[in-house]
């Protein structure tokens, strides 16, 4: 009975140290619950951890938390705590029992088989004395109730704390649960301060590769004295750090400039901070390949071309339809064309290819940009400059053959040159206007159409429109082209204007011409005579030993160039009386033998003349001077030269007289032609009599 009462006394005992141990854990973990919920509130209110900081803080938190919860009230209940181990306990607490306590438990333990040896007496005094001193403890005392309650204190004040923190700061209380229990995303710290980093997308941007980029942060409620950047690039590990410039009352900026890799960063002014944000650089798209694909228009017969974009300027006809097709070097969000103020997206169907149709009908600068999939644009956009070419009107070249303004009413005009347009030729012919009348067309005797050049060698006939003297006529080559676009356009030779005389009256002007080329002919025969004396009075002086022989090269090259003169002059003549033998030929001037005196006495004797004796004259000439240069084989040379010479006079000579002849014809021609007229004038005088004489007769 008295071992029952130390067992129930250690009972007692194992109570109160479970129950002290429970309520010392419960303490002291809401002791550090409490703290830890301070630490995160002044964590994340200096530093407004991310969201996942936050949610990792707090699993942290929780975690320790609960492993340390229930190792504490394992260790605590699980705990054995025997009757030898209770009565080491007491002992070590009161060491008055001087080891009674431990004995009479372990006694009371043991086997009784093995306490045979031991005196029954002295088991009995020694429990009995264990007993008593049992007696006068109180469990109570045995435990450490000071520490207890201080460590309950503790968890109260900070209990009370966080209460206090609730009702007199209700709002950062709410915030901090929000954003650290319920780990709201959204919710942020109330600041004097509010900083907006403005154009980040969930805090990352991109740009090009190697392009300038401003963080611009705007301020809301205090402005803060300064703001300041920190920033880190990733691959180089580069940090650094600045400040912001402000650029607006509420407006600061930073400039980053040729960012070639990617960093992150974050601004802080105030009691505001944000950040973290990334610019993170990407290569900008290109052009791989483009290639301008030209349909021309149908009415120009020109193959479709395809050209390589090597160039920036193209002259392509109007009305080309161009069709651009190029392929980048990244996928592209959209293809952005300007062409002036117009402004056209072009969505790819194939992310990395895209096509651009124009269709020219003006000039064009076409500004091409690229934007991929990040809105990252090509640096520089590629212009293209189309010229719209116009379709000029046909270039004609006309020139009269043989022809002069005045013409008779029989006259044929005839008209050499050339028509030429770039796509062809859909009509040419003439126009013409007798007098103010209606303008008329008569086509080409070749045919013209769809031709590119057309050679002009035709003859417009004068004589079926039965022209009367002093009427007019004008005349002009035209041609249309082929433009089916904005229609044919006419192009025109220079206007050859006319006056029809009678035969006679061009005659006569022909006469005057013939007169005056006579006069300039015997001027050159004359001069030729002149170097014809020159000649043979260096062939009689050269034999004179006397004779100054400077003297002689002086008078052999003022001949020289007396006879080159004078083939130019005369080869003048030459051409201009071909020209009046045309003139007769195309005026149908049908008097007898005048053709044949113009064309057999004077036009064929000019061109021997100026292809034969004069050039023959003046091979002599220059080989006398080289006689004389040289001093020797004068004789012979002088000889030649004079020979030469009066083979030309004599020629000259017999042109000179039958150019006269020709006047004297002509002359003779205008006698018949007044006696004609006259006869004519009598004969109507005479009718004119006769019809008096039958009047009066009648009366």
């Amino acid at each position: 009975m008295l071992t029952n009462e130390i067992f129930q006394l250690l009972a007692q005992l194992r109570s109160r140290i479970r129950l002290y141990a429970v309520a010392d854990l419960v303490a002291w973990v809401l002791t550090s619950i409490g703290l830890l919920l301070c630490l995160s509130l002044l964590v994340d209110y200096s530093l407004e951890m991310r969201w996942t900081f936050r949610a990792v803080l707090l699993g942290v938190f929780g975690a320790a938390t609960l492993v340390c919860l229930v190792a504490g009230l394992a260790s605590r209940l699980m705990s054995p705590l025997g009757q030898s181990s209770l009565a080491l306990a007491v002992e070590r607490l009161v060491p008055e029992l001087s080891d009674r306590l431990i004995t009479a438990v372990e006694l009371e333990s043991a086997d009784r088989e093995g306490l045979d040896e031991f005196s029954p007496t002295l088991i009995k005094e020694t429990v009995e004395s264990a007993v008593e001193a049992v007696r006068s403890i109180e469990p109570g005392q045995l435990l450490d109730r000071q520490r207890l309650k201080n460590n309950i204190l503790l968890a109260a004040a900070v209990c009370v704390s966080w209460l206090v923190f609730v009702v007199v700061a209700p709002g950062p209380a709410k915030t901090w649960f929000m954003r650290n229990i319920l780990l709201d995303p959204l919710e942020e710290w109330p600041h004097r301060t509010s900083l907006t980093v403005t154009g980040f997308d969930g805090g990352e941007v991109r740009i090009a590769r190697g392009d300038d980029f401003v963080v611009r942060v705007n301020v809301d409620r205090e402005i803060p004295h300064k703001i300041q950047i920190r920033y880190r690039m990733e691959k180089s590990r580069t940090r650094g750090r600045g400040y912001l410039k402000q650029t607006g009352e509420a407006e600061f900026i930073y400039h980053f400039q040729g960012l070639l890799e990617p960093l992150s960063f974050t601004v802080r002014g105030g009691d505001d901070y944000e950040g973290p944000f990334n610019i993170v650089t990407v290569p900008p798209p290109g052009l791989l390949n483009l290639q301008i694909a030209c349909r021309y228009p149908e009415y120009t017969r020109l193959p479709a071309k395809t050209f390589a974009s090597n160039a920036l300027v193209y002259s392509l006809p109007y009305g080309t339809h161009v069709k651009l097709s190029g392929e980048s070097n990244k996928e592209l969000s959209k293809v952005v064309t300007t062409i002036g103020p117009d402004e056209k997206e072009i969505v790819p169907e194939n992310p990395r290819e895209f096509t651009i149709d124009l269709d020219l009908e003006a000039d064009t600068n076409l500004h091409l940009s690229l934007h991929d999939r990040d809105g990252i644009r090509n640096r520089d956009a590629l212009v293209l400059n189309f010229i719209a070419t116009p379709d000029l009107p046909p270039e004609i070249e006309a020139t009269l053959q043989g022809i002069r303004p005045s013409i008779t009413s029989r006259a044929i005009i005839p008209l050499k040159g050339v028509i030429r347009d770039e796509y062809g030729i859909s009509r040419a012919g003439f126009r013409f206007q007798i007098d103010e009348n209606e303008k008329q067309f008569k086509p080409l005797s070749e045919q013209t159409r769809d031709r590119r050049e057309i050679p002009i060698e035709e003859q417009f006939d004068v004589e079926p429109f039965k022209l009367d003297p002093g009427q007019k006529l004008r005349l002009t080559v035209v041609a249309d082209d082929r433009d089916s676009l904005k229609g044919p356009k006419t192009g025109a030779s220079r206007t050859f204007n006319f006056s029809i005389v009678t035969k006679d009256e061009l005659l006569s002007k022909i006469a005057s011409r013939e007169l005056n080329l006579r006069r300039r002919f015997e001027r050159s025969l004359s001069e030729v005579r002149q170097a014809q004396d020159d000649l043979v009075l260096i062939q009689k002086s050269h034999q004179d030993p006397k004779t100054d022989l400077a003297m002689l090269k002086l008078y052999n090259e003022k001949t020289r160039l007396a006879v080159h003169k004078n083939l130019n002059e005369v080869a003048g003549v030459s051409q201009a009386f071909h020209e009046i033998l045309s003139e007769l030929n195309n005026n149908r001037i049908d008097l007898p033998n005048l053709l044949q005196r113009v064309e057999e006495g004077v036009c064929i004797p000019l061109v021997d003349i100026t292809t034969n004796g004069f050039p023959n004259l003046e091979i002599e000439v220059d080989r006398l001077g080289e006689y004389l240069e040289q001093g020797k084989g004068i004789d012979v040379g002088s000889e030649h030269a004079v020979l030469a010479a009066g083979i030309l006079v004599a020629k000259m000579e017999k042109v000179l007289s039958a150019m006269m002849n020709l006047e004297s014809f002509n002359e003779a021609i205008d006698l018949l032609r007044s006696i004609l007229t006259l006869q004519g004038k009598i004969e109507k005088d005479t009718k004119e009599l006769r019809k008096q004489k039958i009047r009066d007769l009648l009366r």
